[in-house]
């Protein structure tokens, strides 16, 4: 009998070692297959906020507690734990986490205070906004992406070379090519860039920046954002030094830009937020409470691609009355602590008014008739950063096009 009993605590101890093996394995798995290493700390978070859990009672719940998402049974010792602590679990995908956990949350049905039913004037005001071509797709397609959306997706990323490709999986090379990407195309501020980097950034950068000149000189207007996007994640794996050194060749790089256009300012800002998230703030905020700071956002995409400045004053007046909120034409080029100032608190927008917000930005787009691929790019990237990341909208830029021809 004694035997018996010590050639099961043997088997068990290493069942629960295996097990715990195991879910670090299938972590590391996940990271790798999503390269997304955020989004499965933050899962994992989540569960780790709820700690109530469940238990098993079942006579035979032991015998299978090996192949339990979570701890199904309670163990004496950590030795027979057949789940790592999620802390622990955490801490293998999130080096740098500081321990904070979500606040636990519970779904519950909206009470009927919560639910509101839009007006006749929303309601004729959205059919204002959607009037345009790409504001009716932007309506349409907010959260849903189409199979034509995704075979366009597949064939833009089919189109950039292929060495671009593979940088951006890879931390070093992911570096020099936002670089690459977010360096002025005027000869003059680009080479001081250049001499920049080479007193901030690590000479191994510095040879795979050099490698891909040739690639990246043939960067197609609208294959940038693909490029950035893929590249977050290898970005986000950086350790601490490393990532405060990127930071700083990043702010280095903008101080240089002689001639940072909005599209340059938007691409900088989603490479900043995406490495290093944004703060939760709280979605409290209405349009009408926010008419500054729409005002800036709205002219800016007005009069991106347009030299009519009388036509980009016209779009933004033309939206006042659709969105219900009193809107300014600001005359003059934000500077990008300007849209900064404006986005930082955009961001607070209610979620009911985020696709109003959207449309808006896009009628200003394509209020000329036309879109061309760089306002194509400055929307989606505006709306990332607004955390409603958009479909190409490529398909309907030639439709805005040829509707005017």
């Amino acid at each position: 009998m004694v035997v018996g009993y010590a050639g099961t605590l043997c088997g068990n101890l290493i069942k629960a070692a295996v097990s715990r093996q195991r879910e670090f394995l299938a972590d590391a798995s996940a990271v790798q297959y999503t390269r997304n290493p955020e989004g499965i700390g933050g899962a994992l978070k989540v569960l780790a906020a709820h700690r109530p859990g469940s238990r098993l009672l079942g006579a035979h719940a032991a015998e299978f507690s090996h192949l339990y998402f979570g701890s199904g049974v309670r163990a004496l010792s950590r030795l027979t734990a057949t789940h790592p602590p999620l802390e622990k679990r955490i801490r293998r995908v999130l080096p740098r986490w500081d321990g904070s956990l979500p606040p636990p949350s519970r779904i519950r049905p909206s009470s009927p205070q919560e639910t509101t039913t839009p007006t006749a004037g929303e309601r004729q005001g959205a059919a204002t906004l959607a009037s345009g071509s790409l504001a009716a797709t932007v309506v349409a397609s907010v959260g849903r992406p189409s199979a034509e959306d995704i075979a366009r997706a597949r064939r833009r990323l089919g189109a950039i070379d292929e060495r671009l490709l593979e940088a951006a999986h890879e931390p070093f090379a992911a570096r020099a090519l936002v670089y690459g990407i977010l360096m002025g195309a005027d000869p003059f501020s680009r080479e001081a860039q250049r001499q920049a980097l080479e007193g901030q950034a690590l000479p191994e950068v510095l040879r795979e920046l050099e490698a891909l000149d040739a690639s990246l000189s043939g960067l197609a207007p609208g294959q940038r954002l693909p490029l950035i996007e893929l590249a977050l994640p290898s970005l986000r794996q950086l350790s601490t030094a490393q990532h405060a050194r990127f930071q700083a060749c990043l702010r280095r790089l903008m101080a240089l830009e002689t001639d940072a256009g909005a599209l340059q300012w938007a691409l900088h800002r989603l490479v900043i937020q995406g490495v290093q998230g944004e703060r939760r703030a709280r979605r409290n905020r209405h349009l009408v409470d926010l008419a500054g700071p729409l005002s800036l956002l709205l002219s800016t995409l007005a009069r991106a691609g347009q030299q009519d400045e009388d036509q980009a004053r016209s779009a933004v007046e033309r939206l006042s009355s659709a969105l219900g909120v009193r809107l300014d034409f600001v005359g003059k080029p934000a500077l990008a602590s300007e849209l900064d100032w404006a986005m930082a608190r955009l961001v607070r927008l209610v979620q009911a008014e985020r696709k109003p917000l959207l449309v808006a930005m896009s009628c200003c787009v394509e209020h000329d008739g036309r879109i061309d691929p760089e306002e194509a790019e400055l929307l989606s990237a505006v709306a990332w950063t607004l955390g409603c990341p958009l479909p190409s909208t490529e398909r309907s830029a030639g439709q805005a096009g040829t509707g005017t021809a």
